[in-house]
């Protein structure tokens, strides 16, 4: 859950970060994540586990707002750039390492070279300065981590496990970006994964108050943040400085990109310069309809939806639903659609959501499950994944359980129950109308998929066991695991072509998502899976909704 903090001197307010402003360039894939003028509390605490003595904490004023990379700059990225990757981990989707100083510097000059009609006007690409970079990287917080939590151990610690890739997590590798949860910001790996190249020479700090501080205008090594998929979990702190010569190339160092001011008292302007897209992809952003050219129209109403989201928590339990405005959609799959099954998929064609529900943000885990049910059925124990190895007949037992629990405390006129296959499709898809939520087209029915790694886990990625939930991107209503991990029980029975019919012991029931060892036909929004109520499947769990009662 995402903890908003007091800032040393102000007060960032959740709706200053609900309205973060986010900037596309499109070309090339870069998000980038508006961080707002503001005072900050830089270094770390005297009683801070792991702390270095050249953390001196004091207070940092930044004039001016800048942007930063939502992502590490990816080997992607850097080739289309640059024209080569030096990776050694090759992988379009991780973050480029191998680079110097020099080169995550050469980057940033190609970077306004190439696309200076779309950049806003006052602004350059360039690294960010170690003050930069610290400030979006706690995003409010004041605590070790970003998610607002302390070190519990310098070497393993599970507070890190959940924003970031390290040494005991992470199999010494380099993962693809986005995959941890995000700061209060939006911002993702800013702790593991690879470590970051920032502007600065290293140098001390002051231990009085410092205002747009720059660093040494001389020195050797330059700074390094963030930690990496090497070290223990004291490397990996919002606090933590550590430095290399310019010219050195390491497989645990790449860098991300910031929109800083040429001048002083220079607002970003978005709409100082019309992007020219070049039939490439960006990324979808949470909570925005996708823009790319393979996405079908969303509808209006599709598009209010984001708008009035108001999604609720039921505390006790952590449980998070999305909430999701009624409207219309196209269900199932088109003729051309790879990967289609036919007799199996509903053909195209659109349908009406009549009420307005919310839908679980998570798959159910096994934490959820346990602290419900009393019970771990599950085949790949661990409270962080999705719970499996449960039939129909005990998720919808789960579900009035936790209306039971929740009574008086749900919204008015809402209970638990499974999803309906109408609600879930309409939930996975986010407003898109393409194979797979992320606004994509699988371009691969078996086997590998580029378009499906970045949102799920399945047969070419999962190593054939489930994982926690929430860990690969959600789509653009934040819904995680849509695709992927394991199918999850729908309301309904199977009827053929029909959409619905009730439940009983001679039905085949329906369930959506596919699973993590499924091949990537299976996992498409419109794929139908049946089951026995009674099948127990280590492929099989559930998320729930809260739908409107009928009284």
């Amino acid at each position: 859950m995402r903890r908003f903090c007091v800032l040393f001197g102000f007060l960032l307010t959740t709706n200053m970060l609900l309205a973060q402003d986010t900037w596309t360039l499109k070309d090339i894939e870069l998000e980038m994540i508006k961080c707002p003028a503001g005072e900050f509390l830089m270094g770390s605490p005297k009683g801070e586990m792991g702390r270095d003595l050249k953390e001196i904490q004091h207070k940092v004023i930044l004039s001016d707002s800048f942007m930063i990379g939502k992502y590490e700059v990816t080997q992607k990225q850097y080739k289309a750039v640059m024209g080569k990757n030096p990776s050694k981990f090759k992988n379009d989707s991780q973050p480029v390492e191998l680079v110097n100083w020099n080169d995550a510097k050469e980057f940033c000059e190609k970077l306004n070279t190439k696309f200076s009609s779309s950049i806003p006007s006052g602004f350059k690409f360039d690294l960010p300065t170690e003050a930069q970079w610290e400030y979006a990287c706690r995003a409010g917080t004041n605590s070790a981590f970003n998610n607002g939590k302390e070190l519990t151990t310098e070497y393993k610690c599970d507070n890190l496990d959940e924003v970031g890739w390290y040494a005991k997590n992470s199999k010494f590798t380099t993962h693809p970006v986005g995959q941890k949860q995000p700061n209060s910001w939006g911002i993702y790996d800013m702790q593991g994964n690879v470590s970051e190249w920032c502007r600065d020479y290293d140098g001390s700090f002051v231990e009085s108050e410092a205002k747009d501080p720059n660093g040494p205008e001389k020195g050797t090594d330059r700074v390094i943040k963030g930690g990496n998929y090497n070290v223990n979990a004291k490397f990996c702190r919002s606090a933590i400085r550590l430095n290399a010569n310019p010219k050195t190339k390491d497989m645990k160092t790449g860098f991300r990109v910031a929109l800083i001011p040429v001048g002083s008292g220079t607002e970003i302007n978005f709409a100082s310069k019309t992007e020219t897209p070049q039939n490439i992809a960006s990324q979808p952003k949470e909570n925005t309809p996708v823009k790319t050219s393979e996405t079908a129209k969303t509808t209006a109403t599709n598009s209010q939806n984001n708008e009035a989201k108001q999604d609720w928590t039921y505390s006790d339990l952590n449980l998070q639903m999305v909430y999701c405005k009624s409207g219309k959609f196209k269900m199932g799959s088109p003729e051309n659609e790879l990967g289609r099954t036919k007799g199996s998929d509903l053909d195209a064609n659109e349908v009406s959501i009549d009420k307005d529900f919310y839908i679980g943000k998570y798959e159910v885990s096994q934490k959820l499950f346990s602290d419900v049910m009393g019970e771990k059925p599950s085949r790949y124990a661990d409270d962080k994944k999705p719970v499996e190895s449960v039939s129909y007949y005990k998720a919808v037992e789960f579900c009035k359980k936790l209306n039971e629990l929740t009574k008086d405390k749900r919204p008015a006129g809402y209970e638990f129950a499974l999803p309906t296959e109408m609600q879930w499709e309409y939930a996975c898809r986010a407003g898109c109308e393409t194979s797979l939520n992320n606004g994509k087209q699988i371009s691969s029915d078996k086997g590998n998929c580029a378009e499906l790694n970045d949102i799920a886990w399945y047969k070419a990625n999962s190593d054939k066991i489930t994982h926690e939930v929430g860990t690969k991107k959600p789509n653009n209503w934040n819904i995680f695991d849509m695709h992927g991990n394991v199918a999850e029980w729908c309301l309904d029975a199977y009827n053929g072509n029909e959409i619905a019919k009730e439940v009983n012991n001679n039905s085949k029931c329906i369930v959506k998502g596919g699973a993590y060892f499924y091949e990537p036909a299976k996992n498409r929004s419109a794929s139908r899976g049946t089951a026995s109520p009674n099948a127990m499947s280590s492929g099989i769990g559930f998320r729930v909704a809260l739908v409107q009662t009928e009284n």
